[in-house]
């Protein structure tokens, strides 16, 4: 088993207040560290009635109870598993007055959750002869037995079982490795193909995933999907050899609505696997096997033709925008291409203290570029001349300068150079000529 960061780089996506990463599984900053989201089990319940000294159930009355495994992140979102199966009870019939009745509830794990030690167990049970579920208890792990002693005035003061009213069961997301967040909701390319998304995020409720919400698309075998972006009101779907699109609002925790027929915007042009994308006033910036380009209104634009020869075959890891310098940053594991939108130039940072190291992410940060090294350092782009105590060399180099052609008999005899000089520096020019460079 590999242990390497994947060629394109890890997914992410953030929704809400929550950050989530792809990496085969699905992982969320759930707690002070990264953990599986959403729960692989749900917890299973055995139930018998008692008479205990003190009890508040009604005499030979059948109550039902069902339980969900939850756990709150550190953004305050609680995540639900899918409840339990239905266990029932049902009490003796008593003549005693008063009734004390109750029933001893035990929850049993199949397995602990793995990285999910601060889960709880939420128990829902039904009134007397009743059938719909209300919250009574919240027991923690290490909880072995819960005795019921609630009476049914008191249980329905306690919020529904989320199912009530339709709401489909939540279930865990398949094995993935792509994310991205589109309109309130997680949208996910699994391990076979498929795209999977969540209920519609809600605050202070996780974003869960169901297995009937997926995106129906023809053709995946042999046209496999590589990326997604958000698009405003657009998701785009990027595949192998072709760019398609859905709109619309999805459906409902219910199950009720859909999204639009997916949409094709070109058959002739796809997007390498795992591309991260970027979507600006400029257009959704991508990686494709010819290069970069971005997707407009007008329809897929190569702009990377001037960095071609430094992309090659690499591939880029991370794309985010400067907005303080009108500039796309394109980072790639030696080097960030940088696009200035503004005036349609690309330029080419190349760190000066590598060494043996890689880039392997990038962001912006407090208004300024970082970049996160192998070695876990952190780069900070700065207004300075100087990479610690070594110049930043800096090249540039003109298109060619196309004058009349013989007919015209134009020549160019000599140029200059107009600027300012800001610190010591040497200056060295070389100059081309008829198109042999």
């Amino acid at each position: 088993m590999s242990t390497a960061l994947p060629a394109h780089g890890l997914s992410t996506a953030q929704l809400g207040s929550e950050l989530f990463i792809a990496n085969g599984t699905l992982r969320s900053l759930t707690n002070p560290k990264w953990e599986e989201h959403g729960f692989h089990i749900r917890p299973t319940l055995t139930a018998a009635a008692t008479t205990p000294a003190t009890g508040n159930l009604t005499s030979a009355k059948t109550y039902k109870y069902k339980a969900v495994f939850e756990i709150e992140d550190v953004a305050g979102n609680i995540h639900r598993s899918e409840p339990s199966e239905s266990v029932s009870i049902t009490t003796a019939t008593s003549t005693a007055s008063p009734t004390a009745l109750g029933a001893n509830i035990t929850p049993h794990y199949p397995y602990t959750p793995t990285n999910k030690l601060s889960s709880r167990i939420a128990l829902y049970r039904t009134q007397a002869a009743g059938a719909i579920y209300n919250r009574v208890a919240t027991l923690d792990n290490s909880m072995s037995t819960y005795s019921d002693l609630i009476s049914d005035t008191n249980a329905l003061t306690g919020e529904f079982l989320y199912t009530e009213g339709g709401e489909l069961p939540n279930t865990a997301p398949i094995s993935c490795w792509y994310v991205t967040a589109h309109r309130n909701r997680l949208f996910i390319i699994s391990e076979n193909n498929r795209i999977f998304f969540t209920k519609e995020y809600e605050q202070t409720i996780g974003p869960s995933f169901v297995d009937t919400f997926f995106v129906p698309l023809d053709g995946m075998d042999h046209d496999k999907p590589t990326a997604l972006a958000s698009a405003g009101g657009e998701l785009i779907i990027f595949r192998e050899e072709s760019i398609w699109s859905i709109s619309g609002d999805g459906p409902d925790n219910t199950g009720t609505g859909s999204y639009f027929t997916p949409r094709l915007i070109t058959s002739s042009l796809g997007a390498l696997k795992g591309t991260p994308t970027l979507f600006s006033q400029e257009g959704l910036f991508f990686q494709s096997p010819k290069g970069i380009h971005a997707l407009t209104a007008e329809g897929p634009q190569y702009l990377g033709a001037p960095v071609e020869d430094e992309v090659g075959a690499d591939r880029i890891i991370q794309i985010f925008q400067d907005q303080a310098t009108e500039t796309i940053r394109f980072v790639m594991s030696t080097k960030i291409l940088v696009y200035n939108h503004l005036f349609k130039q690309w330029s080419v940072d190349k760190p000066a203290h590598l060494s043996s190291n890689t880039i392997v992410g990038g962001m912006l940060l407090d208004g300024t570029p970082h970049y996160l090294l192998s070695n876990r350092h952190l780069l900070k782009d700065s207004t300075g001349f100087k990479d610690s105590t070594t110049y930043i060399p800096l090249k540039m180099k003109t298109g060619w300068i196309a004058v009349e052609n013989l007919q015209g008999f134009q020549r160019i005899y000599r140029f200059l150079l107009l600027g300012e000089s800001k610190d010591k520096h040497v200056l060295n020019v070389k100059v081309y000529y008829d198109y042999d460079d």
